[in-house]
């Protein structure tokens, strides 16, 4: 016993520290089984966007937050709110007829036009005259009231100060579902975009149309970092060209078609919460870049262009190539005409 003692008087030290690493060690071993244990209940989707066809070097220039975390909720979309569309337009038109939401729907009613996209989830609305409510729209709170009572929308929240559009303002904003902001990735990642005219009645409507009913937390997901997913230069991604250059339009159409993104520098870098489309059904954590850059065409003529890149945050582990599904057709990169 004495012996003992004397040992573990002279080393001690030596002890302590090796116990201190015995629980490191296992401390790292318990939490790498456990991560391993979580990670294969995760299961895999698939990415929202395509392989791009071309190479493609994005200079980020402002880069991402460190607190990005190692994972983050995705959530899947069901059901649908079509009721609302039809509500929607019963209040402005007498119209009996079914309609096939499966399909394009374009309605001309008087001077009025409604459209939707199965697909993409997004209903239009114009009006030349405005489509008047029981009240008038012209504060942020009757924004959200509109929402409310016509959609079913409880919340919202405005990315921006309202605009001023000739005569009319314009407001811009995402849907707030399960506390959290949601919007598409063909409105700049926006859920809705609503002009009204001087009298505070409708003249331009673009939404999700989506709400709370529609949103269910799928699982959660891990995170893979900005600069990661854009070190392969073809990794999947949508750009949108939100403005080029005039002389880009005068372009005959198999040259037009031929421009790409040789260039791309990022003024702006955010994290979303956003929708692609109805083939894929999901709600996902997405970097969108913005920022400026060159097209080239195949005679080697560049044009200047404002873009949008929208590139999804979840680690490329968890996600399955995109395939074009049946009757689906892709081209890169996305051209606002082709919105």
């Amino acid at each position: 016993m004495e012996k003992i003692l004397q040992f573990i008087k002279t080393y001690k030290v030596w002890i302590l520290i090796g116990i201190v690493l015995a629980i490191v060690v296992t401390l790292i071993l318990y939490n790498l089984i456990a991560n391993r244990n979580n990670n294969k209940d995760i299961q895999k989707i698939v990415n929202p966007y395509f392989t791009q066809t071309f190479d493609l070097e994005i200079d980020l220039r402002k880069t991402t937050d460190d607190n990005i975390p190692s994972k983050d909720k995705v959530f899947k979309v069901v059901g649908n709110i079509n009721d609302n569309f039809t509500s929607f337009l019963n209040n402005f038109h007498s119209y009996s007829e079914r309609i096939d939401f499966s399909k394009e729907i374009y309605l001309i009613l008087g001077k009025d036009t409604f459209s939707y996209s199965p697909k993409t989830r997004i209903l239009m609305v114009n009006s030349q005259q405005g489509l008047t409510l029981w009240f008038k729209i012209t504060s942020e709170s009757d924004v959200s009231s509109f929402f409310q009572e016509y959609f079913n929308i409880e919340r919202i929240n405005l990315v921006s100060r309202p605009k001023t559009v000739g005569k009319n303002i314009e407001y811009r904003g995402n849907f707030v579902f399960k506390d959290t902001d949601i919007g598409s990735v063909y409105m700049d990642g926006n859920a809705f975009t609503l002009e009204v005219n001087s009298k505070g009645d409708i003249v331009k409507l673009s939404m999700l149309l989506l709400n709370e009913s529609n949103i269910v937390e799928y699982q959660l997901m891990p995170l893979s970092d900005i600069e990661t997913l854009i070190e392969d230069t073809r990794y999947p991604k949508m750009i949108i060209y939100t403005e080029i250059e005039e002389r880009y339009y005068d372009l005959p159409p198999l040259i037009a078609t031929s421009a790409v993104l040789t260039d791309f520098v990022t003024t702006e870098l955010s994290g979303e919460y956003i929708f692609t489309d109805s083939n894929i059904g999901f709600v996902l954590p997405t970097y969108r870049l913005v920022g400026d850059g060159r097209l080239k065409d195949s005679k080697g003529e560049k044009y200047l262009a404002k873009v949008n890149i929208f590139i999804c945050a979840v680690s490329p582990t968890y996600l399955v190539e995109r395939e074009l599904e049946k009757g689906e057709n892709f081209s890169d990169p996305v051209s606002p005409e082709s919105l």
